[in-house]
């Protein structure tokens, strides 16, 4: 493919093109929190053959003509503060140079994951269903109700309240490392309510949290289980052990705006966490757009939908 998007949303995405023998920064996330950035390809070796500072701009070009024919890694880093922060996983954008044109390798599982978000019913019985209260998704209680009502007052549209909501749950919801090296989260009470009173959660409350409160808006909203790299996993997508994952080990939220499904990741967009009782950031980078309304590539780099609806 010729072009990648990381998200749906243009003013979230990081969208490359590939021209010739060029790779084009065409878009970059509009976050005013960075202003440099520094771009690495690296072969499958580990072996770094080309990097780049640039100031924040779009259309930045990559130049790929030095650069032998073959495969590589493309890494985008954000300048905050004092340090240069990955915006990719480690498993990130593959690059197939070959003569005088490159293009982007699709991840493994991009079709598989594709195949499972458009099968998503549609139905408006399947639809009511996911507007539903139910004990994790408290969407009828008067706290859930307000919170969701103060987040999207400024918010016109389902698109913006989807995204408004996105922000509030990243912005507020710390992730509870104590409760996963304990194990204490599989006993904890993960539901919407309890997740928004203690500010703290795993996946399942940043999950919990967003539903109701999607679904307080009249938004339908639904869990999503997927198997994702790095969560108490080693390599990735080339070990068996994880392409053919069959147990989740993370949730996502996925919602029903402007007539399709639209899938977001909080939990990793998220920067807040709580270790040793204290509450703290993981980066200082602030809330990410990487996993909001994210597409089929972006996703696949990381994370297998396991659930079938």
């Amino acid at each position: 493919m010729f072009t990648w998007d990381t998200s749906n949303n243009p003013s979230s995405s990081l969208r490359m093109s590939a021209n010739a023998e060029s790779i084009v920064l065409e878009h970059l996330p509009e976050n005013g929190r960075y202003n440099k950035i520094m771009i690495t390809i690296t072969g499958p070796d580990g072996n770094e053959v080309y990097r780049q500072y640039s100031v924040k701009r779009n259309n930045t070009v990559i130049n790929l003509r030095g650069v032998y024919d073959g495969n590589y890694f493309l890494n985008v880093y954000f300048h905050f503060g004092d340090a240069y922060w990955s915006y990719y996983p480690s498993h990130q954008p593959t690059i197939v140079k070959s003569g005088s044109r490159c293009w982007f390798s699709s991840p493994p599982l991009t079709t598989y994951n594709s195949i499972q978000m458009h099968s998503w019913p549609v139905t408006s019985d399947f639809l009511k269903r996911n507007l539903v209260s139910t004990s994790q998704y408290q969407c009828k209680r008067q706290a859930i109700v307000e919170c969701a009502q103060a987040i999207t007052q400024r918010s016109l549209f389902p698109y913006t309240k989807m995204m408004a909501i996105h922000d509030f749950v990243a912005q507020h919801i710390a992730y509870d490392m104590d409760a996963l090296s304990t194990g204490k989260y599989r006993y904890n009470d993960n539901s919407a309510l309890a997740t928004l009173h203690h500010g703290k959660g795993v996946c399942q409350g940043y999950t919990n949290l967003s539903i109701a409160l999607l679904r307080a808006l009249g938004i339908p909203a639904m869990e999503v289980e997927s198997y994702a790299l790095g969560q108490d996993t080693a390599g990735g997508w080339e070990d068996s052990r994880n392409s053919s994952a069959t147990s989740a080990n993370h949730v996502l939220t996925a919602a029903y705006v402007n007539h399709r499904w639209r899938v977001m990741d909080i939990t990793w967009d998220s920067d807040l966490v709580v270790i040793n009782g204290e509450r703290t950031k993981k980066t200082g980078t602030g809330i990410s757009h990487r996993y909001f309304d994210t597409t089929p590539s972006m996703l696949s780099l990381s994370h297998k939908i396991i659930q079938n609806t």
